[in-house]
């Protein structure tokens, strides 16, 4: 039992293992992979088509510097169009689909073997042509579009063997466009060795149009690839041809002996005897530098007293002046209007007296005459019963 499940747990690992390279091997063929188009903008008779490569795990239709490629086949067909108004719409699901293209390091043996020419050194001189032309370079005063026209034809020249001669005629150049596309050649064709610091993509294709049956162009990549760098020159097969003592740890003895030992150590000479030393001329005497007394220094400033602060004399109450009382206004007397004189009281004079408005004196007049009466009843009562 025990030995069964041993078995069934190796088979799985084994499984597992297979299952996750044939999954990375899978994601790493896909990552791989490029739509190329023609972005629509050129006739492609004169004027080559402007060409340009996306991925197919996220295509999207970018038209700048860092994804444009050139033609390498001029004959075969350019990769289908595809249009700004289409710019959202899936590759797939266009009228006629993209080709798909697989990229791959473009070194010297694969350029020469997908060209038409197989010019030797192709790679180095593609190289030098992508340095000095467009996306890098702006030719002369050609402006970008005609700097990236000139670029593929000197392309042409050198992966298709199209005589640079022609170039104007066929193409209909002007003479200043002429101009620069022969120097461009001229410098590429005087580079001899293969550049031992850059490198090019090369986006290979097996599709067809699907009209004419017609094979698609190979796309060369417009950027520069740096190359790793290397350590050092490697002895065939990455070890040296015959073992070395003490190279991987080996020796030529058997484990746990040591080495021979070796030859006694010679005995030592004594030092020969040193020359005595000469007398060495006495140095010239130069007369020593005047000595500027050192300054002297400065007293500290004494410290300056402090003013002492000197007390605020304190803010004294003013006295205030006592109010003054103001006399009580008197009120005015009014004259009274003469009453008809009283039946009950009068004056020798035959006069009424004038009333005041003394309500104080009347009713201390009132309780006088009350109490004089109420006393005048008393003694009267008092009197009769005696």
């Amino acid at each position: 039992m025990r030995k069964t499940m041993k078995k069934m747990l190796a088979a799985s690992t084994v499984c597992i293992i297979m299952s996750g390279s044939f999954i990375g091997g899978s994601a790493r063929i896909l990552a791989e992979q490029y739509y190329g188009y023609d972005d629509g903008t050129k006739p492609g008779e004169n004027w080559p088509a402007f060409l340009y490569v996306t991925p197919t795990d996220h295509p999207k239709r970018n038209i700048d510097k860092n994804h444009c490629v050139y033609c390498f086949n001029r004959l075969d067909s350019y990769p289908e169009t595809w249009e700004a108004r289409f710019q959202t719409m899936d590759p797939k699901k266009l009228s006629i689909p993209l080709p798909t293209y697989e990229k791959k390091l473009g070194n010297n043996p694969l350029l020469k073997e997908y060209s038409q020419k197989h010019s030797d050194n192709l790679a180095s001189k593609l190289l030098n042509i992508l340095t000095n032309g467009y996306p890098y370079q702006k030719l002369g005063d050609l402006d970008e579009e005609q700097s990236r026209r000139v670029t593929q034809l000197a392309i042409w020249h050198f992966t298709d063997g199209y005589p640079k001669e022609h170039f104007k005629s066929g193409y209909s150049l002007t003479d200043y466009e002429d101009q620069q596309l022969k120097k461009l050649i001229d410098t590429a064709e005087k580079s001899e060795a293969t550049s031992a610091t850059y490198s090019l993509d090369l986006y290979i294709t097996s599709s067809y149009t699907p009209d004419t049956h017609k094979h698609y162009q190979h796309l060369l990549g417009s950027t520069l690839i740096p190359k790793k760098p290397e350590s050092g020159p490697k002895p065939p097969g990455g070890k040296n041809p015959k073992p070395l003592p003490g190279e991987d740890g080996q020796t030529k003895y058997p484990k746990g002996e040591s080495g021979e030992a070796g030859p006694p150590e010679k005995p030592k000479l004594d030092p020969a005897p040193k020359p005595e030393p000469q007398p060495k001329p006495d140095p010239e005497l130069k007369p020593d530098p005047e000595l500027k007394p050192d300054p002297e220094p400065k007293p500290d400033p004494e410290p300056k007293p402090m003013p002492e602060p000197q007390p605020k004399p304190e803010p004294q109450p003013k006295p205030m002046p006592k109010p003054e009382p103001k006399p009580a206004p008197q009120p005015e007397v009014k004259p009274q209007k003469p009453t008809k004189p009283s039946t009950i009281t009068s004056q020798s004079s035959g006069k009424s007296l004038p009333k005041t408005n003394d309500t104080g004196s009347l009713m201390t007049g009132l309780g006088t005459g009350l109490l004089s009466l109420l006393g005048l009843g008393f003694l009267t009562r008092r009197k009769r019963k005696d």
